[in-house]
């Protein structure tokens, strides 16, 4: 899905933008999404997307924030990303699958000088903060 083009400048914004991007007619199964925003809150057109293995793998996620950090410095200096986890079936990832991506995520997040939003977390229907108080943008 390509990222909707309004200025994200609060957790509000950034719920509608996760929650136009999904894509209900397209079940992808468990996956990360990665926004590129830049400083004046625009995000990039497309979103870089993983799938979920069936254990969370700190060494992907650093590599793929180490690739969003360079794109940052590139393509939107003083900007930030935001993170939703799509688990568009329950039945596709158990809660314990969930809780291990999203910690290995925010300690990912929070090992690297990144401007990064609260990581959301949705079903394809509905997006929302998985854990508000982890965001390091205002």
């Amino acid at each position: 899905p390509t990222v909707p083009g309004f200025p994200i400048h609060t957790s509000l914004d950034l719920a509608r933008m996760w929650n136009l991007m999904r894509d209900p007619w397209h079940d992808r199964g468990c996956h990360l999404s990665f926004v590129v925003i830049d400083a004046k809150g625009v995000p990039r057109p497309y979103p870089l997307d993983i799938d979920v293995t069936p254990v969370p793998d700190a060494d992907r996620l650093a590599m793929v924030l180490d690739i969003l950090i360079d794109m940052l410095a590139l393509l939107a200096p003083g900007g930030s990303v935001a993170v939703g986890l799509i688990v568009p079936d329950r039945n596709d990832c158990d809660r314990s699958l969930v809780d291990g991506w999203l910690s290995v995520m925010n300690a990912q997040l929070a090992a690297r000088d990144l401007a990064a939003w609260p990581v959301f977390f949705g079903d394809g229907a509905h997006m929302a903060p998985a854990c508000p108080s982890l965001s390091t943008v205002a």
